[in-house]
C-alpha cells in the first residue's frame, strides 16, 4: 500500500486520516472526491463502454483508499473488470495484463509518458502505448476497429 509518511518515528497515514492528522475539515475529503466526476473524459467513456468491460482495466497510481475512492465516486468503477492501484512503477501490471492476453492487442493509455519508460515493448509484441495528450482520443480512435 502507499502511505503518506508523516514523520519518521509516527505511523503513516492514508487518505482521509490524512486530513485529519492535519487538523483539515474531514468533509474537504468527500468534496474533493465528488468533483471526481467532473473530471472524467466523456468521449473516453464512450469508447471504453463500447469496448467493454472484459476489455478494460484501470492501472493507476497513488494512494490505494484515494485512488479507489475517486474512481468510485467518479462513478466509473463498473466500466472496468479490473483496477490496479500502484504506488510505484506500472510496469509489473501493465505486463502482467500482456501476459494474460498475449494473443490480443493490449493499449495502455496514460496522461503521464513516464509511465512507459520502463515497459517491456520486444518482451511484449501485443503492447501500444498512447500518450493521453491533446490528440489522445485521435490517436486511440486510430488503432481501434472501426464499429
Amino acid at each position: 500500500m502507499n502511505y503518506y509518511e508523516v514523520a519518521p518515528a509516527e505511523r503513516a497515514y492514508q487518505g482521509s486520516e490524512l486530513l485529519t492528522y492535519f487538523s483539515i475539515n474531514e468533509t474537504l475529503y468527500e468534496k474533493i472526491l465528488n468533483e471526481s466526476k467532473n473530471f472524467t473524459n466523456k468521449d473516453l467513456l464512450d469508447i471504453i463502454k463500447k469496448l467493454g468491460k472484459k476489455n478494460c482495466y484501470i492501472v493507476t497510481h497513488g494512494n490505494e483508499e484515494f485512488q479507489r475512492d475517486k474512481i468510485k465516486k467518479a462513478d466509473i468503477n463498473y466500466l472496468f473488470s479490473e483496477i490496479v492501484v500502484v504506488s510505484g512503477s506500472k510496469k509489473e501490471a501493465v505486463e502482467g495484463i500482456c501476459t494474460k492476453h498475449k494473443d490480443e492487442q493490449v493499449v495502455f493509455i496514460d496522461d503521464k509518458a513516464k509511465h512507459f519508460k520502463d515497459l517491456n515493448i520486444i518482451k511484449y509484441p501485443n503492447l501500444k502505448t498512447i500518450l493521453f495528450d491533446k490528440q489522445g482520443l485521435e490517436k486511440l480512435k486510430a488503432i481501434l476497429p472501426q464499429s
